[in-house]
């Protein structure tokens, strides 16, 4: 039985967590075992019952510049703070007894959080334990040279291997990092939870902004898109978020109507988009292959802050494919936004199976063979 501890902290959307929480169930259901450990406030209802999670004092960035760390109370956090975690990260390595230990993101990314990682890391090599990456498809691209250099430092001095939770054939894994990567990189697929059975007559449009707190453009311009007349005669449900501001929810509240729902989150998300005659939605990881998976016309408009590329990166592949449509939020209105999402629903009908999404289980599989030698 392998044993497997995954470390994640989710700074700002909760993307992150989502895939970590897939590839821990697929370990328990390949037969092993899994630790959780999450530094930021985990998404209910993701995990098996047979995972152990692991809850640390949660830390967060406050926005989308990932400038400055927050605890739950919006204060810097101070020694006690991280002396505390690092406290429980051991308590929980001591517990879990890994064969193998998972880093999200780091060392690619998380630097705020490297003293904790490394902490980690250092202690699990010290119990025999072999060290992964698990990076998404599109990491964020570094700001400097002397970034990449020490990604690479660290991958050669701790790391067995990186998984890279993509689908070569859309992301060939040399097109993910602009230095070397001196540990073998493995690739997985998606790593998203199953789609939904297909439904037969779709009906409705779900307007969903992620996990972030960059919620209101997109909401806004949507909801204007459709008094304005987008799709008059079919029901629709915005899906602002956890973290949308106030003021945005109360906005689109006010102004519901019997044909409109507002909802800050809805456990079956995947359901209703699956179910959905068109989707509309930043362009974060999972959402976006989940409705792509599912089969459903989907319209992104990406969140493409400085320094942040990602969403728009994967967007405009994925819209070259004839896999979705894509609007800039630089041009987003409620005009252009209607007309980009005509543009989806007149796309071609996606194959049976469009994207590879067995990264769950294949990295389950993989991190069996690693911790076994291979």
């Amino acid at each position: 039985m392998t044993r497997v501890l995954f470390h994640v902290n989710h700074l700002w959307g909760a993307g992150h967590y989502a895939r970590i929480a897939a590839i821990a169930n697929a370990v328990i259901e390949a037969g092993g075992a899994a630790t959780v450990i999450a530094g930021n406030t985990p998404l209910p209802g993701r995990l098996d019952p047979a995972v152990r999670l692991v809850e640390l004092p949660p830390v967060r960035s406050p926005d989308a510049s990932y400038a400055r760390l927050v605890d739950a109370n919006g204060n810097p956090p101070d020694a006690a703070f991280w002396t505390n975690r690092e406290t429980l990260i051991d308590a929980a390595l001591a517990e879990a007894r890994p064969d193998i230990v998972v880093t999200e993101t780091f060392p690619f990314g998380r630097r705020k959080l490297s003293a904790e990682l490394l902490h980690l890391v250092a202690a699990a090599k010290a119990a025999n334990a072999k060290i992964v990456a698990s990076l998404r498809d599109l990491p964020t691209w570094p700001s400097n040279t002397d970034r990449v250099l020490e990604c690479a430092d660290r991958l050669r001095a701790h790391y067995d291997a990186v998984l890279v939770h993509g689908d070569t054939s859309i992301f060939g894994l040399n097109e993910l990092w602009p230095g070397e990567v001196p540990v073998p990189m493995r690739g997985t697929g998606y790593v998203v939870a199953p789609p939904p059975p297909p439904v037969a007559n779709r009906r409705g449009v779900v307007v969903s902004a992620g996990g972030g707190g960059d919620a209101a453009p997109l909401l806004r311009a949507a909801f204007q898109a459709h008094r304005d007349g987008l799709l008059l005669d079919e029901p629709w449900t915005f899906i602002t978020g956890p973290n949308a501001p106030d003021t945005v929810f109360a906005e689109l509240t006010n102004a519901a109507s019997e044909t409109v729902t507002v909802l800050r989150s809805t456990p079956d998300l995947p359901q209703r988009i699956a179910a959905a005659r068109l989707a509309i939605s930043r362009g974060g990881y999972n959402t976006v292959i989940e409705t792509i998976a599912a089969r459903t016309p989907l319209l992104v408009v990406p969140f493409a802050p400085p320094g942040e590329p990602e969403q728009a990166t994967r967007a405009k592949r994925l819209a070259a494919l004839d896999f979705m449509a894509c609007l800039d939020e630089a041009d987003l209105t409620p005009q252009t936004l209607a007309h980009a999402a005509q543009h989806a629903l007149d796309l071609p009908s996606l194959p049976d199976d469009p994207l590879d999404i067995g990264g769950a289980a294949r990295s389950a599989a993989l991190l069996a063979e690693i911790a076994g030698g291979s």
